[in-house]
């Protein structure tokens, strides 16, 4: 594998990265990805259970931010999407549903 693509391969993994049945979402977030007004996204990103589309939007603040979840392959393998939020814990959201969720932090 080249050098450029084990790059690529590796930043996906800190935004997305599969655990058995399992998408972890954010986990390996740099927080300086987190900076006001920038956006994260993968725009088809190929998982395990079909294409990945996220958005992570700052708001100007800095403080909060806006997560945008398409929905993955329906009838896919995934049974659970796992956000890490920025100040510790996660969120579960559904694979098969678009969905936003609001984070937020100090």
């Amino acid at each position: 594998v080249s050098a450029a693509a084990e790059f690529i391969r590796l930043t996906a993994h800190l935004l997305a990265f599969d655990r058995g049945s399992d998408l972890h979402l954010l986990e390996g977030l740099p927080k300086e990805w987190l900076k006001p007004g920038a956006t994260t996204r993968l725009n088809g990103l190929q998982t395990p259970f079909g294409p990945l589309t996220v958005q992570l939007k700052v708001a100007e603040s800095g403080r909060l931010a806006r997560l945008s979840v398409q929905p993955l392959r329906a009838g896919g393998a995934c049974r659970r999407l796992v956000v890490h939020l920025p100040g510790g814990g996660a969120k579960e959201l559904s694979p098969v549903k678009s969905q936003s969720l609001d984070l937020q932090w100090k």
